[in-house]
């Protein structure tokens, strides 16, 4: 899928993040030229919401976020997926990093 948009000038200055429901798809930081789209779907493994501390902004026990919920073996749900805060801390990118995170995104 292509989107084109037009938008002020004034967004140059911010990040710009596009969302699928509550996946990120693509983004653009405001201290980069170019974008990163997510190549693969989230496989919904509970990684991001897994070896979490006291700090996360729902309540944690044993590490995990109250609200991951296991389907089977391997495969999580979040049960406020829709509603959930953008400051639970749901960032895959910091999974990516360490290596715990099988989505990968390229340079647009």
């Amino acid at each position: 899928m292509r989107v084109e948009l037009d938008l002020p000038d004034w967004v140059d200055e911010r990040h710009i993040r596009v969302h699928a429901g509550i996946e990120l798809v693509a983004e653009k930081l405001s201290f980069e030229k170019s974008w990163r789209v997510k190549k693969d779907r989230c496989t919904r493994c509970g990684k991001c919401c897994q070896g979490l501390d006291d700090t996360h902004i729902y309540p944690v026990v044993n590490g995990e976020c109250i609200h991951l919920e296991k389907i089977k073996e391997g495969v999580y749900n979040c049960k406020i997926a829709l509603y959930h805060s953008r400051a639970c801390g749901f960032d895959p990118r910091i999974k990516i990093a360490k290596g715990e995170c099988p989505i990968t995104y390229e340079r647009g």
